[in-house]
């Protein structure tokens, strides 16, 4: 009867560490502060030939960095926010030629869902080899 009795001593216990760890799993994940997409060469992998740097802070920042100097080749990148089952295109960045820069705002709300698409610019325009990063804009 004693055995019996500290079991059901125990039962809250376990029924208390089990909500705890179903209520850690349905918290989202946390926002982070700055993604960073490196995009490197087809011919020299260890090439980094541009980057896109997003913040989802405060409506969202998007730049991009085109550091590789091959003529009209270049880096763009693209924040779509989630908007009924459907991505819906908020901003476009592009940067094309050696050190150029261009930055532009995201246009996010707070909470949004988004999806960062950073791609190499072929000289017609073509987007290639495309990184996509997901996140919650904050």
């Amino acid at each position: 009867m004693k055995r019996l009795l500290a079991r059901l001593a125990l039962v809250p216990f376990g029924i208390a560490a089990v909500i705890g760890l179903v209520g850690v799993a349905q918290q989202p994940a946390s926002a982070e502060d700055e993604i960073t997409v490196y995009i490197y060469g087809a011919n020299f992998p260890h090439y980094i030939l541009g980057e896109a740097n997003f913040r989802p802070d405060g409506g969202g920042q998007i730049t991009t960095h085109d550091q590789w100097c091959d003529g009209d080749n270049g880096i763009v990148a693209a924040v779509y926010r989630k908007n009924y089952n459907e991505w819906q295109r908020t901003a476009l960045s592009q940067a094309v030629g050696c050190g150029s820069f261009d930055s532009r705002p995201g246009y996010l709300r707070q909470g949004d869902y988004f999806r960062l698409r950073v791609c190499k610019l072929l000289p017609d325009k073509t987007w290639k080899d495309c990184v996509d990063r997901f996140g919650y804009s904050h």
